[in-house]
């Protein structure tokens, strides 16, 4: 299950966050906080072909066999942000919150070959670009939007240990494109493109942790350094549109074969998320206000948000696959 968890994960990467400011408001406290997020979205399945540069190669029909190496366009870290605001109730230790986080990344790859086979596409493309010499390129794209109101609740404080827990509401849009073009020694150019947009809302409930490490006074800013841990789940109500989209076009840019157009009727299922974070943060007076400085790490799950739409050998059989 953790094996699958990390594998499947969309968000893991490093988070430096700072309160810009913190005021009152009808006897409360309110904050407003930026983050920097530096995130690297992890998706399944992003290989777009097979190298076979000097292996061995078989065009015995009607199963042609190739032998080499699958080339995966795999993203990097990128970066994103989070804005939140905070506000404070009076004498009851809870607050309410809001957030937004948003994420843009982007990846290319290219493969140069004597022989290059195409690991994606409708079966009756992978075979009319089978075994080519040229070269192979991919561009994935993937775009997350999250917003979150929360009310949270301090249930636990002693000896400088601080356990608080939050409910309320996550809605989540995340899209993605897989394309791939393969060009030959011939100037004839195949295309794949696959696209999802999943939208969700649903419930979030969760818990938060902070405990002081140690004090610094003698420093131009003194403040305290603390462990903070922090724990959600929700359950999005989601609807996924996919399409697939698959042709060639020869050396005159003609359209030479449509492979394949298909447009999903919109489906809707439960996703299951988990959001799990831990940093250190350095609590200090900035002026006559409170700030905050936290660095750490940050790993969210959307499992099964990614939705796309495959073909098997038979040309009229499709079917759709989450991940």
């Amino acid at each position: 299950m953790l094996k699958n968890l990390s594998r499947l994960a969309l968000l893991t990467g490093v988070c430096t966050g700072a309160l810009i400011t913190n005021g009152s408001l009808s006897g409360g406290q309110f904050s407003l906080t930026g983050e920097y997020l530096n995130l690297k979205p992890t998706v399944d399945d992003t290989n777009f072909v097979i190298d076979n540069d000097g292996g061995f190669v078989s065009n015995f029909a009607p199963y042609p066999l190739i032998a080499g190496e699958r080339r995966n366009n795999d993203f990097g870290y990128n970066p994103g942000y989070r804005l939140k605001a905070a506000y404070d109730l009076c004498e009851c230790d809870a607050s309410l919150s809001a957030s937004y986080s948003y994420l843009k990344a982007t990846t290319s790859k290219e493969v140069f070959s004597t022989v290059l086979s195409p690991s994606i596409g409708q079966p009756l493309f992978v075979q009319d670009f089978y075994a080519f010499e040229g070269v192979a390129t991919s561009h994935n794209m993937a775009r997350y939007r999250s917003a979150d109101a929360l009310y949270n609740q301090l249930v636990y404080s002693d000896c400088g240990l601080h356990v608080g827990v939050f409910l309320g509401v996550e809605a989540t849009e995340i899209k993605f494109r897989q394309k791939a073009e393969y060009l030959t020694d011939e100037d004839d150019v195949g295309t794949v493109i696959y696209r999802c947009k999943t939208e969700g809302i649903g419930p979030k409930l969760g818990f938060n942790l902070y405990y002081p490490i140690f004090s610094l006074d003698c420093c131009y800013l003194p403040g305290e350094f603390g462990l903070n841990v922090r724990g959600s789940g929700s359950l999005l109500y989601s609807r996924t549109k996919t399409r697939a989209f698959n042709d060639a076009v020869n050396d005159t840019e003609e359209t030479a074969t449509l492979y394949m157009d298909v447009n999903n009727e919109k489906t809707r299922r439960f996703i299951p998320v988990l959001h799990s974070r831990i940093g250190i943060s350095y609590d200090f007076e900035l002026g006559c206000r409170a700030a905050m400085i936290e660095v750490g790490y940050e790993f969210t799950s959307y499992l099964r948000a990614i939705s796309r739409t495959q073909y098997p050998d038979y040309f009229g059989a499709s079917y759709s696959y989450q991940v």
